[in-house]
């Protein structure tokens, strides 16, 4: 049953969206940034930004967005504010993924300063299995902040398979991030 709400769920959040094949340069002027999709791969653009996928959404996904920074967390209440360094992001966002009631076994395996567009910011990997305990998925995730906004780069995918068939094109498409306006 719990399946099918995180497959409802997905569902939900692509399907106001088609997918279309992908590949080159992607300007999202309205969000400010832009970044190099892979060749092959299809995307959609939803409410939470963009997410891109070359074997479907529940085998690996490749997400970029932005929130404002004075935005609510949904799985915590700590909060992000302006000027937070690198570090104090990086612990509010592991709050939060620790915190999501849908996964379970959630393992830090890394957080380290990263870089994306030239702004310091934080990388974190882990991993988790979903909350009916069959599915472990590995993720990276990069973010920045920069003036009101919380920019992030997001990769997840099948631990035991896609994560190691897809991770160097997600460092490749998080290298290729860039900010249009400072």
């Amino acid at each position: 049953m719990k399946k099918c709400w995180l497959v409802l769920i997905l569902l939900v959040l692509t399907a106001c969206a088609p997918w279309v094949k992908v590949g080159g340069d992607y300007r999202a002027e309205p969000e400010n940034y832009s970044v190099t999709l892979p060749e092959g791969w299809m995307k959609s653009n939803t409410v939470t930004g963009l997410l891109v996928t070359r074997d479907g959404v529940l085998l690996q996904t490749i997400r970029v967005g932005r929130f404002n920074v004075d935005q609510e967390l949904k799985n915590t209440r700590k909060k992000y504010s302006r000027n937070m360094l690198p570090q104090e992001m990086a612990d509010v966002a592991i709050d939060n993924i620790k915190s999501d009631p849908l996964i379970t076994n959630f393992k830090l395996l890394e957080s380290s300063p990263a870089t994306l567009s030239g702004i310091p910011g934080s990388k974190i990997v882990y991993e988790f299995k979903t909350k009916e305990g069959q599915l472990r998925f590995k993720c990276i995730h990069y973010e920045i902040m920069s003036g009101e906004w919380i920019y992030g780069i997001w990769y997840r995918a099948a631990a035991r398979h896609y994560f190691d068939k897809d991770v160097q094109t997600f460092e490749t498409v998080s290298q290729s991030f860039r900010l249009l306006r400072p």
